[in-house]
């Protein structure tokens, strides 16, 4: 199961890189045309605003998956030393389990945000302001698969002959 589980999270990962270079591209370049329209053309791009807060807001969140998959968290190794292999092991899966708990709950949570805002829209270029919240919830979801492959790696490792050895990570 951990290696379906890890399949398909590599895989997300991939899609989530993806769409993360795609919306930073994409709101860079139409910032860079809005500032060479406003001051060479002396003219303005409507939709910029609007559409760059909707590009930006995908790539962070998605760019936090991203950073969620490969550890690049605040982490206090310096505890790490103190408690020893079994206790990074347990330590591992109460985080994991707080944080797949967590995530769950702001998914679902998103979810009904998400169906309250949906028939909002932008004034200029007339699409749903859901677009920008749609972000937070497949953000979730994809961190839920990522936490989840986290969590039965520490189950995995607490269950495992090397979490009753002394040699921390």
């Amino acid at each position: 199961m951990i290696g379906s589980v890890r399949k398909f999270s590599d895989a997300l990962d991939k899609a989530a890189q993806g769409l993360t270079v795609l919306s930073v591209s994409s709101f860079t370049l139409l910032l860079f045309a809005a500032v060479i329209c406003r001051y060479l053309l002396k003219t303005s791009i409507l939709f910029e605003e609007e559409g760059s807060k909707i590009l930006f807001v995908w790539a962070c969140f998605m760019g936090a998956s991203v950073a969620y998959k490969r550890k690049a968290h605040i982490w206090f190794n310096f505890i790490e030393r103190f408690i020893g292999c079994r206790g990074i092991a347990i330590s591992d899966l109460i985080i994991h389990a707080s944080t797949f708990c967590f995530f769950s709950y702001l998914f679902v949570d998103s979810i009904n945000f998400l169906l309250q805002i949906w028939e909002t829209y932008f004034p200029l270029i007339g699409v749903s302001q859901g677009w920008v919240y749609l972000a937070l919830t497949v953000a979730l979801g994809v961190l839920i698969v990522h936490n989840l492959f986290f969590l039965l790696e520490s189950v995995q490792a607490l269950t495992s002959p090397a979490a009753a050895g002394e040699k921390p990570r």
